[in-house]
């Protein structure tokens, strides 16, 4: 797995991140932007807010603004489509409701045959989704109008078709678990190098040990120390592709106690040691 930023960094003027892939995991994330993927050919591992469900050719998953959300699909094959995007371009007559979510966050075959819409609108969006990847790929003159237009067509398309469930998101007790659980990915992010206990992340959410490794476990996929050994890694491999620095050095620079626990944990979330990673990069 490899470990995503809260914060989407834009690469142009326009707020949108687009990319295709065949295999993708990546750790527990949230972020203020929406977040959309559609699986056109074989299956995706999705987890929304502790919700998981495995996505198939033709289903989507929406990520809405706080929406925690994780990808683990090393055992499964996809060809897939991710967006991520900022609601800001949008007129705030028409901006993405704040006080709402869908009724689900996975729009597969079965909630869809169930809403009897006379319109195909996984295929619509599918190919709304694979129009914006080719746009942002080739980057022909005025393709930031197409972008655009595209994504206001999306965000019309959901807001007509899916319906939404509105709530007061300062009385939801999920909302409020997973505002705490989000205070916390943000101090291990920020903090990793320290040595970060399971005590001191259950004292941040304000929750018992017992009760807090299970609801971290629940919306992340995994335990907190797995999740805390995984930022580490994805921070020691950026050290090790892109410096010169003494391995030893990086493994204490990134919160490991020692080489021998830092060689240990590598091999066993990478399958190969740092130095063999490291061997094949220079």
């Amino acid at each position: 797995m490899s470990a995503y930023y809260e914060i989407p960094v834009y690469s142009s003027e326009f707020p949108i991140l687009v990319s295709k892939f065949s295999c993708f995991s990546f750790l527990a994330h949230w972020h203020k932007d929406i977040e959309i993927v559609y699986v056109y050919e074989g299956k995706l591992r999705l987890s929304i807010n502790s919700q998981t469900k495995i996505l198939t050719s033709g289903e989507f998953g929406i990520c809405c603004s706080g929406d925690v959300h994780f990808y683990d699909s090393e055992d499964l094959n996809c060809q897939a489509i991710l967006i991520v995007f900022s609601t800001d371009f949008i007129d705030s007559s028409l901006a993405w409701p704040e006080n709402s979510r869908f009724i689900s966050s996975f729009l597969d075959h079965t909630l869809i045959n169930n809403l009897n819409l006379n319109i195909d609108i996984s295929h619509k969006i599918g190919c709304l989704l694979l129009e914006i990847a080719d746009e942002t790929s080739k980057k022909n003159p005025y393709y930031h109008i197409f972008l655009k237009s595209r994504l206001l067509e999306l965000h019309a398309l959901l807001l007509r078709y899916i319906p939404r469930n509105t709530q007061s998101k300062s009385r939801s007790k999920s909302y409020l678990i997973i505002r705490k659980m989000q205070d916390v990915m943000n101090y291990i992010h920020h903090n990793y190098k320290d040595n970060i206990t399971l005590s001191d992340a259950a004292h941040l959410a304000d929750l018992g040990t017992s009760q807090f490794s299970k609801l971290f476990k629940s919306l992340c996929g995994m335990s907190f120390i797995t999740y805390l050994n995984n930022i580490r890694i994805a921070k020691a491999e950026e050290m090790l592709l892109n410096s010169t620095t003494p391995i030893i050095d990086i493994a204490l620079e990134c919160g490991f106690n020692s080489i021998r626990n830092f060689n240990r944990t590598y091999k066993a979330l990478r399958h190969c040691t740092p130095t063999e990673l490291r061997n094949t990069h220079f």
